[in-house]
């Protein structure tokens, strides 16, 4: 998927937005083995510094994951909701991390000279796309659940 163009995928998410906005509420089905995440994982800077919270789906029982001199942000869960990806710029460039959804268990999945951010699981979380400047402009890589 290396290569892709910004234009491409603005016209690509243009036309999936227009196409979802098309749909009737009695085409929705949902699956019935499809894992049912009852939190929203969101950033804030809430405390000066931007952090990973989870919060319940009523906007109760707020939740920090994260406490970083630096800033974490992009939070995007797994498709069985154990794990949350994210971007964070520890080492002074944004990286793509890992951590289990109660905030433990931190990994570095890439680490490189430039920025990488915006994880997005794949469907059956084997693995995460994401947007890179590794290459001099901004292409979207994939790489496996495991970095």
């Amino acid at each position: 998927m290396k290569g892709f163009q910004w234009s491409l995928v603005i016209v690509g998410l243009l036309c999936a937005v227009i196409w979802l906005g098309c749909g009737n509420d009695n085409d929705t089905t949902i699956d019935d083995d499809a894992t049912i995440i009852d939190q929203i994982a969101f950033s804030s800077n809430r405390d000066k510094n931007w952090e990973i919270y989870v919060m319940n789906t009523d906007g109760g029982n707020v939740l920090q994951l994260t406490n970083s001199v630096r800033a974490d942000g992009g939070p995007a869960w797994s498709p069985d909701g154990t794990k949350i990806a994210f971007d964070s710029n520890h080492g002074g460039d944004s990286e793509i991390y890992m951590m289990t959804a109660d905030g433990g268990n931190v990994l570095s999945l890439t680490y490189n000279a430039e920025g990488d951010g915006f994880p997005a699981w794949s469907p059956d979380g084997t693995n995460i796309a994401f947007v890179s400047e590794r290459d001099g402009g901004f292409e979207i890589y994939v790489m496996t659940a495991e970095g």
